[in-house]
């Protein structure tokens, strides 16, 4: 199950939210963004469980809102138009796309960067389809 943590280096005041499947992939994920700046270990990365299950950040909502798709949420449910593997939304990324854990499919238990307007269908809660975009859009 994904979820959200904090993430942040041991001794400091300032965390990082990161949706992972566990609090290590969320730490792993963290030091992989700041090893090569930092120059810290992974020890040195330390993680806890955030408050709540999903955290929204303003800048994925800019994200969404820049991409179209203003509705979408951390933790929406997507299907993927080509082969119906399902994923969940877990963040942004640089190139304004979104990252999405996969939990069926070929590329189940990864987490791949997805462009938000292609061969992609949203799901709400139920299971029903929000909106959908295909590659002729």
């Amino acid at each position: 199950m994904i979820r959200a943590y904090e993430v942040g280096l041991r001794g400091q005041d300032h965390w990082t939210t990161v949706h992972a499947a566990t609090a290590g992939k969320a730490k792993y994920s963290f030091w992989m963004d700041v090893r090569d700046c930092l120059e810290v270990k992974y020890i040195d990365v330390v993680s806890r469980v955030a408050d709540s299950l999903f955290v929204q950040t303003d800048e994925f909502q800019r994200t969404a809102k820049y991409r179209g798709v203003p509705f979408a949420r951390i933790g929406m449910k997507v299907m993927f138009v080509s082969d119906d593997s399902e994923g969940i939304i877990v963040d942004k990324n640089s190139s304004a796309n979104f990252e999405v854990y996969f939990t069926s499919g070929q590329h189940a238990g990864l987490t791949l960067g997805v462009h938000p307007n292609w061969m992609i269908r949203y799901l709400d809660d139920a299971g029903n389809v929000i909106k959908e975009f295909t590659d002729n859009e």
